[in-house]
């Protein structure tokens, strides 16, 4: 009786160990990317380029993938910062993508269906 116990235990750890998922946050305000701690809130990186580009972020099955965008930061603020396109590869090798106004949005990303990500620069 006491096996059929500590085997079941251990199965249930094993199970719900892999339901768990790791959280990353993101965000993209202009020529800044932020990342950061979700519990917390804490920033943990900051990468600034020189101009704008594409941010592209990889999706493993067991993370959840946080994207704030948030253009309208007063320090990145322009009437030009309109929208940016996002590219968003499936498990399924299906490509999808939308436009979204990049002002203040925010996108949640599960790696169970997606293994990739792509956010285009701003359009202006």
């Amino acid at each position: 009786m006491k096996r059929v116990i500590k085997l079941t235990s251990i199965l249930m750890l094993m199970y719900f160990t892999n339901l768990a998922q790791d959280t990353n946050c993101v965000m993209i305000s202009g020529k800044g990317t932020f990342y950061f701690d979700y519990y917390s809130g804490k920033i943990d990186t900051v990468l600034v380029d020189e101009k704008l580009q594409d941010k592209e972020f990889g999706i493993k099955p067991n993370e959840v993938l946080v994207v704030d965008l948030y253009d309208n930061h007063s320090k990145v603020k322009s009437i030009l910062i309109k929208r940016r396109k996002i590219e968003v590869y499936r498990i399924d090798g299906i490509l999808e993508y939308f436009w979204t106004h990049s002002g203040d949005k925010t996108f949640e990303f599960n790696g169970k269906d997606i293994t990739r990500i792509i956010i285009n620069k701003p359009t202006f």
